[in-house]
């Protein structure tokens, strides 16, 4: 599994998340060993910003050490890069800035705002941020107060917060890092650390993480998703692709079915084409001389939903289920407006699939898909005839 992966799904389960780890995954880090490299600077610059707040720190009243610790973590930060602020946004970026030799600038508001937010974390701060326009700082929670801190001013702590918006979970930082990538991940972070969305959010998600190949995170993020996405065609037709690119062939299969009875209801969530027409198209664009279309036309089957779930199903010895999911594909192109024969459809099947006896099976189905369609175009008949 990729790290960006393992993010995405320890994001929904709050004992397996460490922002830490997410922030440089989002910087783009993408093994354990550089995770653990940058971990290991993180460490560095927790130890020395220790040591200058145990030499600095002043005797005040218990109810005030806290505030006295945040303060002198700021002003650590301060006294070795007093001009610090640049166009950094990636955590990896603002570490090697913060450990680098001389006063250089270190970050912008998103990247120093997250140094100071996994430092305050490690000595057991309540902190959080503040959103605004094109803007972020920290909001500490200490003696009742909110308290702002302005990580890109050197005069920035100690502020009491306005009304700004509120989001008292630092994890939104690693959204605003995708953000200023703009990853196409950004969609999905968005999702995870919003507490407002809908159902377009989250489809749109689950394509985004399908598209990447992030097939677990599909399912896990599945399993969470609103009622309103749950009820809808494209739902089921994501699921049994997340769970055939896991081999999790019988899920597939269940789902595969529930989005072939399935009819979308209303306007969001409609299925967005990854089932494509027949590719009978192709053989007659070939018969036309042009075969780059053709090609296409092939192309776009093999990345059907169809395919990939019948694949799925044949690699695992499951042929039985395989056949019922092309002989599903075969009924919607039979029912479509198009004119096809068995004979046809048979044919193109034998390009992608070798089914011992299809055509058979084909002609058996297809009576009773023809007595489907027979009974569909009389009752439109009715209803058309009852409207003049």
């Amino acid at each position: 599994m990729k790290l960006e992966e393992r993010l995405i799904i320890n994001s929904l389960n709050d004992s397996e998340f460490d922002l830490e780890e997410g922030l440089l995954i989002a910087s783009g880090l993408d093994s354990e060993e550089k995770i653990g490299e940058y971990k290991g600077k993180l460490d560095l610059i927790h130890e020395r910003g220790k040591s200058f707040i145990d030499m600095h720190q002043r005797q005040v009243p218990e109810d005030y050490v806290s505030l006295e610790r945040a303060k002198l973590l700021f002003q650590y930060l301060y006294v070795g890069k007093p001009s610090r602020y640049n166009g950094n946004f990636l955590f990896t970026d603002v570490l090697d800035a913060q450990l680098s030799d001389g006063d250089c600038a270190v970050g912008n508001c998103t990247g120093l705002t997250s140094l100071y937010t996994v430092l305050a974390l490690r000595e057991g701060l309540d902190v959080g941020i503040k959103l605004m326009p094109g803007h972020v700082k920290n909001l500490l929670f200490l003696n009742g107060l909110e308290i702002e801190v302005e990580n890109t001013n050197p005069d920035g702590f100690g502020k009491i917060g306005l009304d700004y918006e509120k989001l008292k979970n630092p994890n939104y930082l690693i959204h605003l890092i995708y953000d200023s990538r703009k990853d196409l991940l950004k969609n999905v972070t968005s999702l995870l650390f919003e507490s407002e969305h809908n159902a377009d959010d989250e489809r749109f998600a689950l394509d985004i993480l399908l598209h990447k190949g992030y097939y677990l995170a599909v399912s896990s993020l599945g399993e969470k998703v609103s009622d309103d996405l749950k009820k809808h065609r494209s739902f089921t037709e994501t699921m049994a692709l997340a769970n055939a690119g896991q081999g999790k062939v019988v899920e597939a299969f269940n789902f595969y079915k529930e989005f072939d009875e399935r009819v979308d209801e209303g306007n969001i969530c409609n299925n967005y084409g990854r089932t494509s027409w027949w590719p009978r198209t192709c053989r007659e664009i070939d018969g036309l001389g042009d075969y780059q279309n053709g090609y296409d036309e092939i192309k776009l089957f093999t990345d059907s939903t169809d395919y990939k779930v019948a694949k799925s199903l044949v690699e695992a010895g499951e042929i039985g289920m395989a056949e019922d999911v092309i002989l599903r594909a075969c009924r919607r192109e039979i029912l479509s407006e198009h004119d096809i024969t068995s004979e046809q459809l048979a044919d193109d099947v034998k390009k992608y699939f070798s089914f011992e006896g299809f055509r058979q099976k084909l002609d058996t189905y297809r009576i009773d898909v023809d007595r489907e369609r027979n009974a569909r175009e009389a009752e439109l008949k009715q209803i058309l005839s009852g409207s003049r």
